[in-house]
Parts: structure tokens; sequence; C-alpha cells
């Protein structure tokens, strides 16, 4: 899916893996390193079906610092 939400069907091959091309980075505006490119190009989500009898998992907070702290 892109960021604007169009929809591409992506089959996955054989051994189940997804393979998709991303646009290049465009961002290069560090001083000094023309060739650095640090922010990447346009963004693509991936989403997949669950299987009929699973479910997403609850969020869980238990890495994450107490609300009002950095």
């Amino acid at each position: 899916m892109s960021r604007f939400g169009a929809t591409t069907r992506i089959d996955t091959s054989t051994d189940n893996t997804i393979s998709l091309t991303l646009a290049p980075a465009t961002a290069n505006t560090i001083e000094g390193y023309p060739d650095a490119y640090f922010i990447g190009g346009e963004p693509q989500i991936v989403v997949e079906p669950l299987p009929n009898d699973d479910a997403p998992l609850e969020p869980t907070y238990e890495n994450l610092p107490a609300p009002g702290t950095s």
C-alpha cells in the first residue's frame, strides 16, 4: 500500500517471502557528503491477512519508560 492508500497485490514466492523494490533515498543535504542519502524515498506498507484462527497480540508497555519520563 502506498502512503496515499493505493494498493497492489504482491504474491509470495515459493518460499513464502515477499519481495518489493523500494524507491531510492533522495535527501542528501549533509554538507560535505554529497553521496550520503539519509532519508529514504516513498514508503510502502505491507499488509498481510491473519490466519482465520489467529488474533492480533495485545499491546504491551513492558519495555517503555513510565509516562512523564524520558
